[in-house]
C-alpha cells in the first residue's frame, strides 16, 4: 500500500531496519516486512506490486530477489500524494501477476497494508478475493498501523514537519 495514510507515523521500525528506513511511518514499516519476507524465500518465484486507488505491477514474478529488494529499498515516499487505497484493485493486481503462469505450485499473495479503504462498498474487495480463490491463490493480509486515524505528517525536502495533512 503507497497510499497517503502510509506516511502516518504511528509505526516503529526494528533497530536493524533503521539504517535503511529512517522515518517511523506506516510505509517504511511495510516496506521493512517486505524485506524481511523476501529474505527468507528460497528458491520461490515472487513478485512486487504497489497499490493507493489503483495497482501497478512493478517487478514481474521472479527468483531474483536483490531487484525486487533494490525496489522496495529505493521506492520514493516523499512523491506518495494519492489519497485512499482500493483494496479490490491491490488484489487484482497481485492476481495479474500469474496471469501466464502454468506453475502448478502453491500461489500466494501477501498483502501489506493500514486497511483502509476509498469505498464504502466492500463487495468488490469479496469479488476480488473470490476471483483469486477461484484461480488456487491465497491471499494473506499484514496489518499496518495503530487501526486509528492519525496526523500523516507533510516533510521538506529536508525530512522535517511542516505541517499535516487534513
Amino acid at each position: 500500500d503507497v497510499s497517503k495514510s502510509m506516511l502516518a507515523e504511528d509505526e516503529m521500525v526494528p533497530e536493524e531496519g533503521k539504517k535503511l528506513f529512517a522515518i517511523p511511518n506506516r510505509l517504511n514499516r511495510a516496506r521493512y516486512s517486505a524485506l524481511y519476507i523476501i529474505s527468507a524465500l528460497r528458491g520461490e518465484h515472487a513478485g512486487v506490486f504497489m497499490f493507493a486507488s489503483k495497482g501497478i505491477s512493478i517487478v514481474p514474478l521472479t527468483t531474483d530477489y536483490g531487484y525486487c529488494q533494490y525496489i522496495l529499498k529505493h521506492v520514493n515516499d516523499a512523491t506518495i500524494a494519492i489519497p485512499g487505497s482500493d483494496l479490490s484493485q491491490a488484489i487484482t493486481t497481485g492476481v495479474s501477476l500469474f496471469e501466464g503462469s502454468s506453475r502448478k505450485t502453491v500461489k500466494a499473495i501477501i498483502l501489506i497494508s493500514d486497511g483502509e479503504d476509498i469505498s464504502d462498498d466492500k463487495s468488490p474487495i469479496y469479488e476480488a478475493a473470490e476471483r483469486a480463490a477461484a484461480q488456487g491463490i491465497a491471499i494473506y493480509t499484514v496489518g499496518i498501523g495503530m487501526g486509528q486515524g492519525v496526523l500523516i505528517p507533510i516533510r521538506d525536502s529536508g525530512g522535517n514537519i511542516e505541517g499535516y495533512y487534513q
